[in-house]
């Protein structure tokens, strides 16, 4: 705004409308960067928050795959003796029958 007085006054209202213009400016460039600093901070927060968050999940996500390992070699070692087991009953079954067979042979070959 300009009043027209003279121009002396002109130059002097003229001068004091620029300088409330750069109080103005410096004061949103003040507040930018209040606000670029605190987004920074908030940032900074949301990062560690973020990597701490991470690391336990792949802890327990390690956790998780060593106990399914152990499961699995478990089930596997259980499979592996139930089957030796298993083969062995199958085998003394065959020699049994082999023996009774040979027996029942002999018994025939006397009569």
């Amino acid at each position: 705004m300009v009043l027209f007085v003279d121009n002396g006054s002109t130059v002097l209202i003229d001068l004091l409308i620029a300088q409330r213009l750069f109080l103005a400016v410096d004061l949103q460039r003040q507040r930018i960067e209040q606000l670029r600093q605190e987004f920074c901070e908030e940032q900074t927060t949301l990062v560690n928050e973020f990597e701490t968050e991470r690391s336990l999940i792949c802890a327990q996500h390690n956790r998780e795959i060593n106990e399914l390992q152990d499961i699995m070699y478990a089930m596997d070692q259980c499979f592996e003796d139930r089957d030796a087991e298993a083969r062995t009953e199958f085998q003394s079954q065959r020699d049994e029958l082999k023996n009774k067979v040979r027996n029942f042979d002999t018994l025939v070959a006397v009569f």
